[in-house]
């Protein structure tokens, strides 16, 4: 039988195996989405702000608000995603062992895919009569809040497995 020289992946929480060894490229790119993930905690920031303008101050104000920072929000975790799947193709094609971001790309997709309902249903509330469309908005934003957060932890936490900068600026 071979003898593993690290541990198995266990899952998707399982924890990020230091050190990380990346490429030049690919250590630019997790630098990219340390970024983007500060972005979307100011997305995360935003949009509180926003349901806090929506419920003491105006609705339709905190509503344009809403639209604008769930925009963001989304956007922000969908280019997390997508900068992670080129870390991993990166790594791939170098042939190289490095463990790859697939939790923290994963968590942020579907927190980016999430967001886009939200989006939409936060867009549907201006002409929603019925109130469907604001509890819609609410549940989808929670679980993107939810998967986004988790990937802005895995982000974080692969970014520090690979000996990037952490800070803002």
């Amino acid at each position: 039988m071979p003898v593993r020289s690290q541990p198995a992946e266990v899952g998707f929480f399982s924890p990020v195996n230091s050190p990380v060894t990346l490429s030049e490229p690919a250590r630019e790119m997790v630098e990219d989405s340390v970024f983007w993930s500060w972005m979307t905690i100011g997305g995360f920031g935003a949009t509180t702000l926003s349901f806090i303008i929506t419920h003491s101050v105006d609705r339709t104000v905190g509503g344009v608000l809403s639209l604008a920072s769930t925009g963001f929000w989304t956007v922000s975790n969908l280019a997390t995603a997508f900068t992670h799947r080129k870390i991993s193709m990166e790594i791939r094609r170098n042939d190289s062992q490095a463990q790859r971001p697939a939790a923290a790309g994963i968590a942020s997709l579907a927190s980016g895919v999430l967001g886009l309902g939200a989006l939409t249903a936060v867009s549907l509330v201006f002409g929603d009569t019925s109130g469907a469309a604001e509890i819609t908005a609410y549940i989808c934003y929670g679980l993107s809040a939810v998967a986004g957060g988790y990937g802005v932890f895995k982000t974080f936490e692969y970014a520090s497995a690979a000996d990037t900068d952490l800070s803002f600026f």
